[in-house]
Parts: structure tokens; C-alpha cells; sequence
């Protein structure tokens, strides 16, 4: 007798039947997840015939990715990322970072800047923006001031080219 109230031959014997009621995707299912739960009592002296097996409670479909294959908020910042492999293919900078660092500003308060940029000589944070927000704005300055080992600037697209500005 199993932990959970099943003895073993019986046990064999329904995933057995489950395996040959579902053309083989019961087994597939348990290989892949790991999971086994019938969703069933065990049948008074083991009588499978009386078993009524429904459909499998797990879905047959393939699991969604947990990292989204494109990670940015918007086409502009997608633009610049793009821009920023450029630079980095022509060895102008050495390596960049989407909102890889975070910056306390108080309790439950953060700011994450769009782009960590190495360069060979300073670190350098982009930010990508298309219009001024006050939250985003006082968000930026105070890092600017507390934290001024970093080069603060921010980048707009402006026909077709990427300025730099100062808010």
C-alpha cells in the first residue's frame, strides 16, 4: 500500500489504461511535468472496468516561455536597443543592459533607467523618451544628483536620428 491510499498493482494497472485511453499523452504529460493526480477515488476492489476516466484536468498545449522573447515597452526603445548593438558591433561601446539596474529613490519607490551602458571610459545610464512625465522627471533628476558617478542622459529620436538631451 502506497502513501496515498493506492496499492501499487493497481496504480500500474490505471495509468496503464489511462495511457492506452489517451493515445499515449497521458505518459507524456507525467514524463514532462512530473505530475500525476487522477482527480479520482480509488474504485472498490480495484475494478477498472467501473472506472469512469474523463478528460486529463492538464492542458496538451505547449507551456508558454516565462522570459517574453521581447522584452521592451515600446518600438522606441526597441529602436534604440538595436541602435546600441550597432554601436557595440562597431566597438564605440562596450556592452548595454535593458533596465538592469535599479535605483532606491524612498520606501517602495523605484526608478529602473531603460539602458546600463559601458563605455570604455564611464558607465552611463540612456534614458529613451518621447515626451517629459512629472514622475518619471523628478524620478531622474534626484538620481541624477545622488547618484553622479554615472553619465545621466536621456535620447529622443528626432528624424530618424537619436539626439541627446537634458531634461
Amino acid at each position: 500500500m502506497m502513501a496515498n491510499g493506492f496499492d501499487e498493482e493497481w496504480l500500474r494497472a490505471y495509468m496503464k489504461k489511462l495511457h492506452e485511453e489517451t493515445g499515449g499523452h497521458f505518459k507524456n504529460i507525467v514524463e514532462r511535468t512530473g505530475q500525476f493526480s487522477t482527480g479520482f477515488e480509488k474504485p472498490v476492489g480495484k475494478a477498472l472496468d467501473k472506472v469512469h476516466i474523463g478528460p486529463i484536468p492538464m492542458k496538451l498545449s505547449e507551456p508558454k516561455p516565462i522570459i517574453p522573447l521581447d522584452r521592451y515597452k515600446n518600438q522606441w526603445e526597441r529602436d534604440y536597443a538595436s541602435y546600441l548593438e550597432q554601436l557595440v558591433h562597431l566597438r564605440e561601446i562596450i556592452d548595454y543592459r535593458y533596465e538592469d539596474l535599479g535605483f532606491r529613490i524612498a520606501d517602495n519607490t523605484f526608478h529602473y533607467p531603460d539602458f546600463f551602458v559601458i563605455t570604455k571610459t564611464r558607465f552611463e545610464i540612456h534614458e529613451v523618451k518621447g515626451r517629459k512625465r512629472d514622475a518619471w522627471l523628478i524620478k531622474y533628476k534626484f538620481c541624477r544628483e545622488h547618484y553622479p558617478w554615472y553619465r545621466w542622459t536621456c535620447v529622443k529620436k528626432v528624424k530618424g536620428v537619436w539626439e541627446e538631451f537634458q531634461p
